[in-house]
C-alpha cells in the first residue's frame, strides 16, 4: 500500500501496515525546479530516494558538478535523481502522440522497469535478435504489463528533441513579454509566480495567481473574448479520492482557488500575448473598463523597449 503524508513524501507500507520504504517525491511544475536543488540535499542526508516528477521540465537544466574534472556544466534537470519521469505527451515541449520516459540511477532498477513494462519478459525483441539470427527463447521472472513504448514514438521523439532548445528559447521570449508588460501595468489583482533562478527553463507554462476571488470570473471573460486558459493545478483535497485530506494543505488550498495558466504555444506571437494582456487589464477593475489607458500605458511599454 501507499501512503501519502505531508510534503510528498510517500511510505510504502505491507499489508499489516509496516513500513518498508520511504520517498519523496518532488514535481517541477510548469518547467520551475522550486528548492529541488535544497530537496535533493536532505534526501542525501537522510539517505531517502528522490523521485523527479518530470512532466514539464523537459529542456529545464541545472549546472552539475564533474569533482573527478574540478568542471561545472548545464545538465537536464533531474540528472541526480534517483528516478526522473518525463511526458512527451502532444502538449508537452518535447511531443509525440503520446509517450514518455523513466531515468533510473541504478542500471538494477532500469533492467527491473524494462522487463515489467515489456509483459516481465527478460529479453526484449532486439535483444534476442543477434548477427543475423533470432533467438526465440526468453524467460519471464515477473509478472508484467504492456507498457513498453514503441518504435513509431521514438523515432518522433527523436526528432523532436533536434528542435527543444530552440522551442524552449522561443517559450521564454513569450513568457518574458507576459512579464514586461505585467510589470509595466502593475495591476493590484495580479501576482506573477516566482521562477525559479534558471539560466536555462522550460517554460511548459506562464501561471499567474488572481487575488480578490475573480479566477474564475476572468476565465470565463477570457473564455467569450476567445482566449482559452488552463489551471495547474486543483487542490487535489477537491477530488472526491481525497477529500479525507481537506484542510491539511492550506497554501495549496489558497494557491489554487488563484492560479491560472495563460496561453503559451509556439504558434503565438509578441503581439498575441500584448492582446491577452490587454483583455485581461480591461476586464479587471483597475482599469474600469477604459481600455485607451491600458493601451497607452503598454504603447508606452513598447516603445521604452525599443
Amino acid at each position: 500500500m501507499v501512503v501519502m503524508g505531508r510534503n510528498t513524501q510517500l511510505s510504502i507500507e505491507d499489508d499489516n501496515g509496516v513500513q518498508i520504504a520511504v520517498y519523496k517525491v518532488f514535481v517541477g511544475i510548469g518547467g520551475n525546479i522550486g528548492q529541488y536543488e535544497r530537496v535533493r540535499e536532505i534526501c542525501n542526508l537522510q539517505n531517502i530516494p528522490l523521485i523527479l516528477d518530470a512532466a514539464h521540465l523537459a529542456g529545464t537544466q541545472t549546472m552539475r558538478v564533474y569533482p573527478q574534472y574540478q568542471a561545472m556544466a548545464q545538465s537536464q534537470v533531474g540528472w541526480d535523481a534517483d528516478v526522473s519521469v518525463f511526458s512527451f505527451q502532444a502538449v508537452k515541449n518535447l511531443p509525440t502522440a503520446d509517450s514518455g520516459m523513466i531515468c533510473f540511477k541504478d542500471e538494477e532498477d532500469d533492467k527491473l522497469a524494462r522487463q515489467l513494462s515489456w509483459l516481465g519478459i527478460d529479453k526484449s525483441t532486439y535483444d534476442r535478435y543477434n548477427k543475423g539470427t533470432y533467438n526465440w527463447k526468453y524467460d519471464v521472472p515477473n509478472v508484467g504489463y504492456k507498457y513498453h513504448g514503441n518504435a513509431l514514438m521514438g523515432a518522433i521523439g527523436l526528432v523532436q528533441l533536434k528542435y527543444l532548445d530552440e522551442d524552449n528559447q522561443y517559450r521564454n521570449l513569450l513568457a518574458e513579454t507576459y512579464s514586461h508588460y505585467f510589470n509595466i501595468l502593475n495591476l493590484e489583482t495580479i501576482e506573477p509566480i516566482k521562477e525559479s533562478n534558471l539560466k536555462v527553463h522550460s517554460r511548459h507554462l506562464y501561471p499567474i495567481r488572481i487575488k480578490k476571488g475573480l479566477r474564475d470570473f476572468v476565465m470565463e471573460e477570457l473564455s467569450e473574448r476567445g482566449i482559452y486558459c488552463g489551471v495547474h493545478y486543483l487542490d487535489n483535497t477537491k477530488y472526491p479520492m481525497y477529500n479525507y485530506a481537506h484542510g491539511s494543505c492550506k497554501n495549496a488550498h489558497e494557491i489554487s482557488s488563484e492560479l491560472i495558466s495563460l496561453p503559451l504555444h509556439l504558434h503565438m506571437s509578441k503581439d498575441d500575448v500584448k492582446r491577452i494582456v490587454i483583455e485581461i487589464a480591461d476586464i479587471l477593475p483597475e482599469y474600469d473598463k477604459d481600455k485607451s489607458i491600458t493601451k497607452g500605458l503598454l504603447g508606452r511599454a513598447d516603445n521604452g523597449k525599443k
